[in-house]
């Protein structure tokens, strides 16, 4: 497992990023608890609080990534590493599914804890596995793609601004009452998208190094 060490190595050296993020998911979980709203209650404070909760897992995901790619994208040495074939076919998609996969689950988590400890109505454990599938996926999709192909970035912009008016489309038919899923039917969907978002990244990976692969090939020796 070289290649996921490479990666991870190179996700916990931006402590600084990490640091801020750790404390923006410390601020984040507050609000989401002192302005929470159940279903039937305020629209917009029903949803939006799902989706503060989960904030911070797009911030792990998008920032230490944006310095990371200067290390794969494009880069004779990364490419030419004993572990580049594992890195690019397997590394990459399996790191950009468990960046977010962990901060989800941390998230979840510690709202599932809320909810119950409060007497909650656990609907609002199913309505956040659900917002976790649509931004947990994508993001891990988003973070591969990135990763492995040039100019990717432009991916942000041209895929995220539609993405966001969709979600904005759906969510409004759940805002006041939720999705009404059961919790396990909801754990399915949220697994199935972080699996979904994984196939295609290795696809879209491996398809990426074996079409771009630079490596340098060796000089010929000169003749004596």
């Amino acid at each position: 497992m070289t290649d996921l060490k490479l990666l991870f190595s190179r996700y916990f050296s931006h402590k600084r990023i990490l640091i801020g993020v750790a404390a923006f998911f410390l601020l984040m979980m507050a609000a989401v608890m002192l302005f929470h709203e159940d279903p039937g209650g305020d629209p917009a404070d029903f949803i939006m609080c799902k989706f503060s909760a989960l904030m911070p897992m797009m911030m792990a995901v998008c920032l230490p990534v944006i310095f990371m790619v200067q290390d794969t994208i494009g880069n004779r040495f990364m490419r030419s590493v004993p572990c580049a074939d594992k890195l690019y076919t397997r590394g990459i998609p399996l790191f950009s599914m468990l960046v977010p996969l962990g901060w989800s689950v941390l998230s979840n988590a510690v709202y599932a804890a809320f909810i119950l400890f409060t007497g909650r109505d656990v609907s609002n454990i199913s309505d956040m596995l659900v917002m976790t599938a649509l931004f947990g996926g994508i993001f891990a999709l988003g973070g591969c793609i990135v990763m492995c192909i040039r100019f990717a970035a432009l991916f942000f912009v041209v895929f995220y601004a539609p993405f966001f008016l969709v979600m904005i489309t759906v969510s409004s038919s759940a805002n006041e009452y939720g999705y009404g899923l059961p919790l396990w039917t909801s754990a399915l969907i949220c697994c199935g998208s972080f699996l979904a978002a994984f196939v295609i990244g290795l696809i879209i990976s491996t398809i990426a190094y074996k079409k771009g692969n630079f490596r340098e090939t060796p000089a010929p020796r000169a003749s004596v």
